[in-house]
């Protein structure tokens, strides 16, 4: 993994620049920026939020930039850049993005006050903490978000009648898909032994503990 993720890092940033079409250019970008974790490509993200680099006929939009933000913050990195972004993006949209790109932050009290947010209906809106789901369950972070899992699976009657049809799945995906250790594996395998979940909600623990699974034995074969 070491040596594969720069690779792959080297290769998506190239290509980001160098494809030959604008499309092929923003997709290697987006590829580019979810995997951008070494401190040579992080550098590359700031140079894109500075302008020192540009990809050619593309703008960063606000969201990029946002995206940008919260990538480098998940990985403790550019709190200077946040700052000055939020005093950037004023707008609501750069209020919502900010709340979100703070969520990724690798820091304990900062998870903990996040969760207590995600089960608030009335604190933050839905839209905001559906886009904050996945930065606060960063497979970077799972020893950070592990105390949530099986909180986050014993909220779930609570979500499903106070959040809207589809905001369940996208939890556990979140939830469950943070997580990569056989004890998180085995964790959810006892909440779903000792509790008596309604059937829809069973059905999808059921089927979101399945790609955990698969992650899990995937690691135990190829290596971590």
């Amino acid at each position: 993994q070491r040596l594969i993720g720069p690779m792959f890092e080297r290769f998506t940033q190239d290509r980001m620049l160098k494809s030959a079409t604008l499309g092929m250019r923003v997709t290697y970008f987006r590829a580019f920026r979810s995997i951008a974790t070494t401190p040579d490509a992080r550098t590359v993200l700031k140079s894109l939020l500075s302008g020192k680099l540009t990809i050619p006929d593309m703008e960063l939009k606000p969201l990029d930039r946002w995206q940008i933000i919260t990538a480098l913050i998940s990985a403790g990195d550019g709190e200077e850049l946040f700052a000055e972004e939020k005093k950037r993006d004023t707008s609501d949209d750069g209020r919502k993005y900010a709340w979100i790109a703070e969520s990724a932050r690798p820091d304990a009290a900062a998870k903990k006050r996040y969760f207590a947010d995600f089960l608030d209906a009335k604190s933050v809106p839905e839209d905001w903490v559906v886009g904050a789901l996945r930065p606060f369950n960063a497979t970077s972070q799972s020893e950070l978000t592990r105390p949530f899992l099986k909180p986050s699976l014993e909220a779930l009657l609570k979500l499903k009648h106070e959040r809207k049809i589809f905001f369940v799945l996208g939890w556990l995906n979140a939830f469950l898909g943070g997580q990569h250790t056989p004890e998180a594996l085995d964790e959810v395998k006892a909440f779903l032994r000792d509790t008596k979940l309604e059937p829809d909600l069973e059905r999808k623990v059921l089927e979101v503990m399945d790609e955990l699974e698969r992650t899990v034995r995937i690691r135990a074969k190829f290596g971590k």
